[in-house]
């Protein structure tokens, strides 16, 4: 609850000094990883991050549980920094939900998710991300069944009233007083995976939970229930 407590006072403009320098050493001071994170918060070109590079493949990625933690150490605490709030970019955020997808990590996966949600500059409108051009077929198929889905959960919260700025309407109207999202037009372009590809079922032989449609129609098996935590 204090991480979404957090965001919904960053979404608000609660925090009046863009920034935060003090507020972010202060959140930093108590990661294993302060200094590398300390690094990349201030190195100044580029500006916006970019996805690290080389993505992993599907298959590495959902066997490497450390891996993960290496790209992804300490990230509650960063969706919470306003610099890295600024730097950040909507690719680097869908990166990392693959990521999540494919180590079984729902928890994850729903507050990276919750964090692009509340994001409300005109960039991270779901309509607007760039197309990354994954030269992975299956991760570029990932990728756009994982827009399509947060496209879907996205409306599905406006229409309940639940805005991203967090002034939330629950008028009459709630449900057309609204924007709605939109899946970018490379979506539509990508092909399905050629062979079956399970990230449903979990290391521990169980069922992950009902695939997601988008990932269903490119032929992966992907459970994306969280997206539509409130």
């Amino acid at each position: 609850m204090a991480y979404y407590r957090a965001l919904k006072r960053f979404s608000s403009g609660e925090y009046t000094t863009p920034l935060q320098i003090r507020y972010t050493f202060k959140r930093l001071r108590k990661c294993p990883q302060r200094k590398k994170h300390i690094r990349q918060l201030l190195w100044p070109f580029p500006w916006h991050f970019e996805p690290m590079e080389p993505v992993p493949g599907v298959s590495r990625l959902s066997q490497s549980e450390q891996m993960i933690y290496e790209r992804q150490s300490d990230i509650r605490t960063l969706h919470c920094i306003p610099i890295f709030r600024v730097r950040d970019t909507p690719l680097c955020s869908l990166y990392r939900m693959v990521e999540d997808i494919c180590r079984r990590q729902d928890e994850l996966l729903g507050y990276e998710a919750h964090y692009m949600f509340r994001h409300t500059e005109p960039r991270w409108r779901l309509c607007n991300i760039p197309d990354p051009r994954e030269p992975d077929p299956v991760v570029y198929a990932v990728l756009a069944s994982m827009v399509e889905a947060l496209v879907q959960a996205f409306n599905w919260k406006l229409k309940l009233g639940i805005r991203r700025n967090g002034r939330n309407d629950f008028s009459e109207q709630r449900a057309t007083n609204c924007e709605l999202e939109s899946a970018p037009a490379w979506t539509a372009l990508v092909a399905p995976c050629e062979k079956p590809v399970d990230l449903l079922t979990r290391p521990d032989g169980l069922n992950g939970g009902t695939p997601g449609l988008s990932f269903r129609d490119r032929n992966i098996l992907a459970c994306v229930a969280r997206f539509w935590d409130v």
